[in-house]
């Protein structure tokens, strides 16, 4: 039998960086706690944007507004009262499903678990604000995050050659303005993704589309019922029988 994946807990404590190499290419590597500051990138002269993977971390009131990444990843944090607004990302994963034991070790990058090994814990986000912000169409992950009361303000729109998958991030009670565009809300986890998840569904409920203008959005597997949805959305009858 395989050995159960430990986790720290998610606690106060300072702030850490490391560097790692994935390949080529750099990760820095945070964890700890902050509060009530801007995002503090690592003091690193580079004339790219920096890969930073966050993770075990408890952030409150912290500001990424304006900030530039080649990618920035989240795993088995918590996110309070957050900022994101003009980011400019290349790569962005909100609830990493990833790779090691223990993240206060180098990840062993070469040496991943097994596909069925349990991963990190859901990453939250609470009264988060997305806003003004385009997601990459073909490298954003939502991964196993849960997303409460948070504001997405015209940073859901794609194409419909790539469109956006949230699968398998929850949403509760967040409210979507602007344009909502070419992506698709699912509500079931797939069966080969329950145990890394801990999970079977998607929890999609109470949240408010009255104020977006949505383009081919698809809801799989969501009571839109269970939505405040724009003046005039017509719920489909399928959709109605989904619950």
């Amino acid at each position: 039998p395989r050995d159960p994946v430990v986790q720290p807990a998610v606690v106060a404590e300072p702030v850490w960086w490391r560097e790692e190499a994935h390949g080529l290419a750099r990760w820095w590597v945070m964890g700890g706690s902050l509060e009530d500051a801007r995002f503090p990138l690592p003091d690193v002269e580079s004339e790219q944007p920096l890969s930073v993977f966050v993770v075990g971390a408890l952030l409150r009131n912290i500001d990424f507004s304006g900030l530039t990444f080649d990618a920035l990843y989240i795993a088995g944090s918590i996110l309070d009262h957050c900022r994101f607004e003009a980011v400019s990302i290349q790569r962005v994963g909100f609830g990493v499903l990833q790779f090691h034991r223990d993240w206060r070790f180098p990840i062993n990058w070469s040496k991943p678990l097994p596909e069925d090994s349990p991963r990190y814990r859901e990453t939250v986000y609470t009264n988060c604000t997305f806003a003004d912000s385009k997601l990459p169409p073909r490298n954003t992950h939502f991964g196993n995050s849960r997303f409460d009361q948070c504001l997405f303000q015209d940073v859901l729109r794609s194409t419909v050659v790539a469109p956006l998958f949230t699968h398998p991030a929850e949403f509760i009670a967040c409210k979507f303005t602007g344009r909502v565009s070419c992506t698709v809300f699912d509500g079931t986890v797939r069966p080969n993704s329950v145990r890394r998840l801990g999970r079977a569904t998607c929890e999609i409920a109470r949240n408010d589309f009255s104020a977006a203008t949505l383009k081919s959005v698809d809801f799989r597997a969501v009571d839109l019922r269970a939505q405040m949805m724009p003046p005039g959305f017509v719920v489909p009858i399928e959709a109605s029988r989904d619950r």
